[in-house]
């Protein structure tokens, strides 16, 4: 497989900090969407942000509020998950807490 030309990359990182679709960057750089994501995904590893990055209409950029959403229903889901395992009087007692806020 080929090496993409380092100009066509700064082009696709440069777009996607505009917020621009996958879609759009792939039709604009002749990158695949498959190789843009993988080369997204390496990007963000190495900024050590979610391992996940979106496709379609979503930007792969960390700052992403999209993704920040995301980020934190993940981290409520975590909490409850851990909420649920509780015994149910410690349950009760943290919900108690929660609903006092």
């Amino acid at each position: 497989m080929p090496r993409i030309p380092k100009e066509l990359k700064d082009q696709a990182l440069k777009m996607n900090e505009e917020g621009k679709t996958a879609r759009e960057i792939s039709e604009a750089t002749g990158i695949k969407i498959p190789t843009l994501y993988n080369m997204f995904k390496k990007l963000a590893n190495a900024e050590s942000a979610p391992k996940k990055a979106a496709i379609g209409a979503l930007s792969f950029s960390a700052t992403n509020p999209y993704l920040a959403k995301a980020r934190e229903w993940e981290a409520v889901q975590a909490l409850i998950a851990q909420i649920d395992r509780l015994a149910d009087s410690s349950r009760q007692m943290v919900i108690d807490h929660f609903s006092k806020k």
